[in-house]
């Protein structure tokens, strides 16, 4: 891989992510230190790692996170494209100083009795943390790094599936080794948790459904949520597989505030209708994000 030097427009790009960058490696951290560790519980990837062999050495969390992903980095460096490894670097260095930064905080007392409380605050902070630094172009590095390297040979699995399994395979690694079973349950919660917490960053905002409408009224239909709800529809044709009838299908996407009044103009202008709903974790274009 070329090395090459940032332009005066690369650099600006940078400096505008750096204050999201860093606060979202501050806000994983201090999740990771004063409750996932403090606690008592696991993690996936390489703090997950880093956490296990710092009970059983006393070795410091974040100088080990970055011994462990250093190498990563230079392997995967190709794989990464320029953007996602600055990003990546700037956000694994950065939340590995502040873990071990975060050691000299005083600690929240009485959450090793209350693990699934900490669970749940630390898999929030911590999902939350990752989101933002993901919404920045970067990530913490870990096990997104491996999960790549292995997706890009092979494919019949996908990224997230590999993250997922990489992660379980170390937290029961860690369960067994420090003979604390308790611990890996609680961590399945603070990972779910996470998960949760960092779409929430990632998407909430952004957060939409897409209808689909089976109708035999499609131009009246139309009309009406194009005046109603102000939201525009595209018309599919469509064939019944089971009468062979002709119909159409509007797709609307709309959001989320939104869908109550849509299923009520499609109550009232055809009962008839079959209505099907998902989520739409982003939608780009007119009305909606306006870029990707």
């Amino acid at each position: 891989m070329t090395v090459r030097l940032l332009n005066k427009n690369e650099l600006n790009k940078w400096l505008r992510r750096m204050p999201v960058l860093l606060l979202g490696s501050a806000v994983y951290a201090f999740s990771v230190t004063m409750f996932i560790n403090h606690a008592d519980l696991m993690m996936g990837g390489a703090t997950g790692l880093s956490i296990v062999i710092n009970r059983l050495t006393g070795f410091p969390v974040g100088i080990m996170v970055i011994a462990m992903n250093l190498p990563l980095f230079i392997v995967g460096a190709k794989d990464m494209g320029r953007d996602f490894l600055i990003g990546s670097l700037i956000g694994m260095i950065a939340s590995s100083l502040l873990i071990d930064a975060f050691e000299y905080l005083p600690q929240i007392h009485g959450l090793r009795e209350e693990r699934l409380l900490a669970a749940g605050v630390g898999g929030a902070l911590c999902g939350a943390g990752i989101g933002l630094v993901m919404s920045a172009g970067g990530s913490t590095g870990g096990t997104d790094i491996v999960a790549l390297l292995i997706g890009k040979r092979v494919q019949s699995v996908s990224v997230g599936r590999w993250i997922l399994i990489t992660d379980i395979i170390i937290i029961l690694a860690g369960a067994v080794i420090l003979q604390d079973y308790m611990a890996a349950i609680y961590s399945a919660v603070s990972m779910y948790i996470s998960t949760t917490a960092v779409d929430g960053v990632l998407y909430g905002a952004n957060m939409s459904v897409v209808a689909m409408i089976v109708t035999k009224k499609a131009k009246l239909l139309a009309s009406s949520i194009l005046k109603d709800i102000n939201r525009g529809v595209t018309v599919l044709n469509a064939r019944g597989g089971y009468t062979g009838e002709e119909q159409s299908v509007l797709m609307c996407a709309v959001g989320r505030r939104q869908l109550v009044a849509l299923k009520r103009v499609v109550r009232q202008t055809d009962p008839d209708a079959f209505v099907i709903v998902s989520e739409a974790k982003e939608i780009v274009g007119n009305g909606f994000k306006e870029t990707i």
